[in-house]
């Protein structure tokens, strides 16, 4: 398993959980594929995409718990993936993780998501002193 291979290794001192997940199969209202890739001029399928953003919220705390389970408690996991507001991230914090990271959420709302997401997290993670 990967989490074996990051436990023995010294060098590996924090893992992100999860950024996108792949082999997702999500469908156009024509029927054709949205994420998928073709060799050429051959319409086949030869892989399936990923999904990233909001297709994450749920999947992203479930992995950072498998990797909590999993790892030594010297590597630190840090949350990827469908993180919009405080809920989001404090699912991930409760199950293990020790920062959080929202790409998909910076992109569409710029820097003010920050604020908002620390605003709805629990009391106790509250940047007042």
């Amino acid at each position: 398993h990967l989490c074996d291979v990051f436990n023995e290794s010294k060098a590996v001192k924090r893992v992100i959980a999860a950024n996108a997940k792949g082999g997702q199969r999500r469908m156009r209202p024509d029927g054709t594929d949205a994420l998928a890739f073709t060799a050429g001029d051959n319409p086949t399928v030869i892989h399936i995409g990923a999904l990233a953003g909001s297709a994450l919220t749920e999947h992203t705390p479930r992995l950072v718990q498998m990797y909590h389970d999993r790892l030594d408690s010297r590597v630190g996991i840090i949350a990827l993936g469908g993180i919009f507001n405080g809920t989001h991230a404090y699912e991930s914090i409760k199950r293990g993780a020790v920062g959080i990271e929202c790409t998909s959420a910076y992109f569409h709302f710029g820097e003010g998501i920050f604020n908002y997401i620390v605003e709805g997290l629990p009391e106790e993670y509250s940047l007042a002193a």
